[in-house]
């Protein structure tokens, strides 16, 4: 295989420290950085999959189901902008991740939503051909431009954007240079803004589809880092804007609606005759959780933390703290070891939130059994997993006045939660994808103290060798990189 990557300016390991920010700290970095590349080899084996040849100049993407499609998908553009954004964060590790890189822009310059051209097609069907391509999904679409300025960042821009593709052989593929900067600007200002981004409201819709209602918005979609470097590249104070509204809906809800946990539900509705932010109510979208903490929002501790350990925006660090003080509380019951649950790994991520009718379906499943490998060959996908660190323990008692100290127990991060005064668990089942971001949500310390600290170390042992699905381990993994310091902004 043919290795296209020149100059690296952030290789993997970066072994980043960040202020204010907890790493685990009863292991090395170098453990840490070691489970993540396990971990990422696990993972790219069982999701890269290489194009069918239909899509012209062929390219890679991640293997997963969509919600709201017909079930003929391979993949969908949330799995494509954290497919590119893993591969900038592991070129130096990995010698052919910029080729991959490439080849994923590929897969996005050729099915572009069929609404606005700038934004990819919310899936890509099983045949590749074009006439299946859909309209866009917001959170694909930020993660995409996202990426695409980490490359220039990493690789460097060409002043020209060719064609990715030169020759029929795999060793020759995608290694023309493209701009990776001005496919990210096209894609910020002429797909986002206006297309999946209100240019009134300034909140942040579902979809380029969204057009008679700017109001509607999902919380997993509340990227604030990202709208931090979009305005570095555009100099557009239009993304400061976008990021202002972020943070006010952040503060409406969780002032009306959940004060205690500072959660947030999978989707938060508002109109023109009352703008005013609520939780959805049932099947607004896709389930009857969908004005519940479930499997959109799960993804929201993670992405509200980034703006503080990013850049150390105290609103993000409220937020953070918010949350992670709720869920260790919540989780320190008389009696129960710290991490003696064990995790089930049964596989039900969510399979993308994209579909626009009501009572879509969720998608949750497991694998699908074999699947083409990278190069062609047959590969069994495990539909299982368990999480590491799944011993049992005592919890640590602070003797101080008498008083027992809540360091919370990973094992009972529960798959979802009611958006209400006093949270209660929707399932009494472990994911991943909803353990990982909380994680991330608890390296924030404030004034916290040894409880998030042993919070973080426990829930690193979790979350290390878990795989499940891919929601889950890709998720997971971009936690992982946050959290051992391997996550930096463009």
């Amino acid at each position: 295989m043919n290795e296209i990557e020149t100059i690296i300016n952030y290789p993997f390991p970066q072994s980043r420290s960040y202020q204010g920010v907890l790493k685990p700290n009863d292991l090395s970095q170098e453990e840490m950085n070691q489970s993540i590349q396990k971990f990422y080899d696990d993972w790219k084996k069982k999701y890269l999959r290489r194009s069918n040849g239909t899509t012209p100049g062929g390219g890679y993407y991640i293997n997963m189901k969509g919600t709201g499609g017909d079930g003929e998908e391979i993949t969908t553009s949330e799995a494509h902008g954290y497919g590119m954004m893993i591969f900038v964060y592991m070129a130096g590790y990995d010698k052919m991740a910029k080729k991959y890189f490439n080849g994923m822009y590929n897969m996005y310059d050729q099915h572009r939503s069929i609404i606005n051209r700038n934004n990819m097609s919310w899936k890509i069907d099983k045949s590749e051909l074009k006439s299946k391509d859909s309209d866009s999904a917001t959170d694909g679409d930020l993660d995409i431009a996202f990426a695409l300025l980490l490359a220039d960042k990493q690789w460097g821009s060409s002043t020209t954007t060719t064609s990715t593709h030169t020759s029929t052989t795999s060793e020759d593929n995608f290694i023309n240079p493209i701009n990776y900067l001005e496919s990210a600007i096209n894609l910020i200002q002429y797909g986002l803004k206006g297309g999946d981004i209100d240019t009134e409201t300034f909140r942040i819709k579902l979809g380029d589809w969204q057009t008679e209602n700017g109001y509607n918005t999902r919380s997993s979609d509340w990227m604030t880092d990202h709208f931090v470097a979009f305005q570095k590249a555009t100099g557009d104070p239009f993304w400061g804007k976008v990021r202002e509204e972020v943070y006010s809906v952040v503060e409406k809800i969780t002032e009306k609606y959940s004060k205690e946990s500072g959660l947030m539900p999978d989707f938060i509705v508002g109109e023109k005759e009352d703008p005013e932010p609520k939780p959805a109510k049932p099947y607004f979208l896709e389930e009857k959780t969908d004005g519940d903490f479930s499997w959109n929002a799960c993804r929201y501790p993670w992405r509200i933390s980034l703006d503080y350990i990013m850049y150390g925006d105290k609103r993000s660090e409220e937020a953070a703290l918010r949350i992670s003080e709720w869920i260790i509380s919540s989780t320190s019951e008389e009696g129960e070891g710290r991490n003696g649950g064990k995790s089930k790994g049964k596989g039900k991520g969510r399979r993308k939130g994209k579909g626009k009718g009501k009572g879509k379906g969720k998608g949750k499943g497991k694998g699908k059994g074999k699947e083409r490998g990278i190069d062609g060959e047959e590969e069994e996908e495990k539909e299982e997993g368990k999480g590491e660190g799944e011993g049992e323990g005592e919890k640590e008692k602070e003797k101080e006045e008498g008083v027992q100290e809540k360091v919370g127990n990973v094992s009972k991060i529960y798959a979802g939660y009611t958006i209400s005064p006093k949270p209660r668990k929707l399932v009494r089942e472990e994911e991943a994808a909803f353990t990982a971001p909380m994680i991330v949500a608890a390296t924030i310390k404030g004034n916290s103290g040894d409880q998030h600290q042993t919070f973080v170390n426990e829930g690193w042992r979790k979350i290390r060798g878990w795989q499940t699905d891919y929601y889950g381990d890709t998720i997971n993994l971009l936690c992982q990189l946050v959290i051992s310091g391997n996550y930096w902004v463009p």
